[in-house]
């Protein structure tokens, strides 16, 4: 089933997906600045499931979705990337700000993520496959429990980095070394605003973007595979969506996060159970 208007409750990551997990608006739930977490008296899928004797399990690409701002509430296992803390709380983020105008100030974060354990590795991005291995491993050793998961890839998000050859399907012409990143939003929220690109470079810019779209929509077919030859696909609920989408200086701004546009609110959302709907 296919729904053409659907909607995130917030345009970036951390207050969106605690809206999917509890059902409860941002205004609701209060996971809304960058360093809060889910306060442990909310009530996630994950422990409604678990209380029904369900194997529950999130595997996570995003840094934000962590055990650390309380995300494992009701996962009994917890595949995720590493956090660099420094980074994704509050002196980060302004560190972050700022160091674009002020070198010093550059030389400061990078100073404070090495005290952190996990700054070093937590820069990269973690694969999608990685995911699905570590997904179906996990589903391999569950003995025919049945099992809720909470799968979130990184894909598509920036930096725009999908293998070359699927953002070459929509510009021919790109070159290998094209920035992945689109520039930086200048000015603090709710003023931020970025610089404009020639056609040419948003053109490339957008390629690279579809790109990461197609290569996530193949390795999400490659997981239904296994689910299939498996026999799981015929039983299992399946929920394709999105925390938030990405704008292309369509109204100023670059990434997310910084309004409510429908570019950055209208997501997919595909729903697949053969026995029911």
């Amino acid at each position: 089933v296919l729904f053409t208007n659907a909607f995130a409750n917030s345009s970036w990551t951390k207050p969106s997906v605690v809206t999917i997990l509890t059902s409860l608006y941002p205004s609701a739930h209060g996971v809304n600045p960058k360093a809060s977490g889910v306060p442990v008296e909310l009530v996630t899928l994950g422990e409604v499931l678990q209380s029904h004797g369900y194997a529950t399990g999130i595997f996570s690409a995003n840094p934000y979705i962590a055990p650390l701002f309380g995300f494992g509430q009701g996962a009994e296992r917890f595949y995720h990337h590493p956090v660099d803390v420094i980074d994704k709380l509050v002196l980060g983020h302004a560190l972050g700000r700022l160091r674009k105008h002020f070198a010093v100030l550059a030389k400061a974060q990078a100073a404070l993520a090495k005290l952190t354990p996990l700054g070093a590795s937590a820069n990269a991005k973690l694969p999608a496959p990685q995911l699905n291995t570590a997904f179906m491993e996990w589903v391999g050793g569950l003995d025919a429990r049945p099992f809720f998961a909470y799968l979130h890839y990184m894909e598509p998000h920036d930096p725009y980095e999908a293998p070359h050859r699927f953002a070459m399907r929509f510009d021919p012409d790109l070159p290998a070394s094209v920035p992945v990143r689109p520039p930086f939003n200048d000015g603090f929220l709710p003023f931020a605003h970025g610089r404009s690109l020639s056609p040419q470079e948003l053109r490339h810019l957008l390629a690279r973007y579809d790109g990461e779209i197609a290569y996530v929509d193949e390795v999400l077919g490659e997981l239904f595979q296994t689910l299939r030859q498996q026999g799981l696909d015929e039983r299992t609920l399946i929920i394709v969506t999105a925390d938030h989408g990405e704008e292309f200086y369509v109204h100023g701004s670059w990434g997310h996060g910084q309004s409510l546009f429908n570019e950055l609110l209208r997501v997919p959302l595909i729903i697949r159970f053969p026995s029911v709907l």
